[in-house]
């Protein structure tokens, strides 16, 4: 799977956690783990973006997956990440969002979210 670019399992029937072991697929581009209700415990977004850099699209829709808002900052090549409730996004956007010139769509949506939003 050293060549998979894009893994959607979107509306599936998936339990459990998300394992650290999809940031060894290095050549991933796009993530998709929306609508799964089964999927619990936490998106390891920081294996994702240290073994992935050229991740760009990570969507958990309608998921029960918990991030750190801080994280979505480790992400170079990050175009468009979105999560909605029942996923929880803890703590404040990073001001290193900013850095993140390819980001064109950031949807977090009913996550628990709190701070401010950076001004840069």
């Amino acid at each position: 799977l050293h060549v998979l670019q894009v893994l959607v399992v979107s509306k599936t029937r998936v339990s459990g956690t998300v394992p650290t072991a999809f940031g060894h697929l290095t050549m991933l581009v796009e993530l998709d783990l929306s609508r799964n209700s089964e999927l619990t415990g936490a998106m390891p977004l920081r294996e994702l973006a240290d073994g992935a850099p050229q991740l760009a699209v990570v969507h958990f829709l309608d998921t029960p997956l918990q991030a750190r808002a801080a994280d979505l900052a480790l992400f170079g090549q990050l175009s468009s990440f979105v999560a909605d409730d029942p996923a929880r996004v803890r703590g404040s956007l990073p001001t290193a969002i900013g850095k993140l010139t390819s980001l064109f769509e950031l949807v977090l949506d009913e996550v628990g979210l709190e701070g401010t939003i950076p001004s840069e």
